[in-house]
């Protein structure tokens, strides 16, 4: 018979859950990235003992579920050719870090809050959005996106006078 819980305690109590009396079982209903414990009891001459004896096992389910959608970037500031967006941090305390998308393709990842996107065509428009990994790498959605745009060149016209021209 295999008996199992959430605890260390839930296997070796003899009230605990009957799973099976197979070789072979399946848990259900388990919760992403939760431990649990399992012993295994052999019945011998009319009583039930804990084999080997006195021993649990342990498990830990895999995480699967998602971070929570991180809220729109902001415009920290912009160049001729940069753009510098900044977001909250996200509120899952297994964040790892962070994904950068332009125009929805990824652009860059940072543990920090914060992103400059360099090399950037001078006024022009871009959109950008984020995403939180958790330490089990599960990618959270995608934030809605900011629109912003790089700074236009300043185009101050050049006079020239004959004092800078030399003879």
């Amino acid at each position: 018979t295999l008996k199992y819980g959430d605890s260390i305690a839930v296997p070796n109590r003899q009230d605990s859950p009957e799973v099976s009396t197979e070789h072979a079982f399946a848990m259900t209903d388990l919760l992403p990235n939760s431990r649990y414990y399992y012993a295994i009891f052999i019945p011998h001459a009319g009583e039930t003992y804990v084999y080997p004896v006195g021993t649990a096992y342990s498990f830990k389910t895999l995480d699967t579920v998602a971070p929570y959608k991180l809220d729109p970037p902001t415009l920290t500031s912009a160049t001729t050719t940069t753009i510098t967006i900044e977001w909250e941090a996200s509120t899952d305390t297994d964040t790892d870090y962070y994904i950068i998308y332009r125009e929805g393709i990824v652009i860059g990842n940072t543990s920090e809050t914060s992103y400059t996107n360099l090399n950037l065509t001078p006024a022009a428009s871009y959109s950008y959005a984020v995403s939180s990994i958790d330490t089990a790498g599960v990618e959270s959605p995608q934030s809605d996106a900011l629109a912003a745009q790089t700074q236009t060149p300043d185009r101050k016209s050049t006079r020239l006078n004959s004092s800078h021209i030399p003879f």
